[in-house]
């Protein structure tokens, strides 16, 4: 079989699944708001609490607080970090392979440059608010991996579908 040099050798086009930058956007923004405010407020209160240790009463309220909010700050960083490195971010799945676009990088990989996906979806709400809700591995027999998140376009559909093509040889025809 003659190894596909380019994006028209895989066949048609079944669809393509960008990345949602806008809501990736809109998630880091919240998450770095409630980091923000549960720092702020966690940081003196705790101290607070610290300067009066030897007092009897212990909560741990001002922990969960500053936890919080650091939580926030790291969860509400990646997620920005993520969505301006993935802005651009299309994968284009065809009948004879997957087409990855980012930046100004175009790979074209034939379903036998793939070595495995791993696929996992986790339908809860603190799941899609971080876009983990869907993860997807996708293992090149070259080295590396590619990433399908839950902010990409219909990344249930995507991964699922990569999943079969690979998993069980079963690659997506057109309707």
């Amino acid at each position: 079989m003659a190894h596909p040099t380019g994006a028209d050798e895989l066949g048609a086009l079944i669809g393509e699944h960008g990345y949602d930058w806008e809501r990736a956007r809109r998630g880091a923004v919240g998450w770095l708001v409630v980091g923000v405010l549960g720092t702020a407020i966690g940081v003196p209160v705790a101290i607070g609490y610290i300067s009066d240790a030897g007092s009897s009463g212990f909560s741990p309220l001002p922990g969960l607080v500053l936890g919080l909010g650091l939580l926030g700050l790291a969860v509400g960083g990646t997620l920005l970090a993520r969505s301006v490195t993935r802005r651009r971010e299309v994968f284009r799945l065809h009948e004879g392979g997957l087409v990855h676009h980012r930046a100004d990088a175009e790979h074209v990989l034939a379903w036998q440059d793939i070595a495995r996906v791993d696929y996992q979806e986790n339908d809860r709400a603190a799941a899609r608010s971080v876009g983990t809700d869907v993860r997807c591995l996708i293992h090149l027999k070259a080295g590396g991996r590619l990433r399908v998140t839950g902010y990409h376009d219909n990344a249930h559909r995507l991964g699922s579908t990569l999943w079969r093509a690979i998993a069980k040889g079963e690659p997506p025809t057109t309707p």
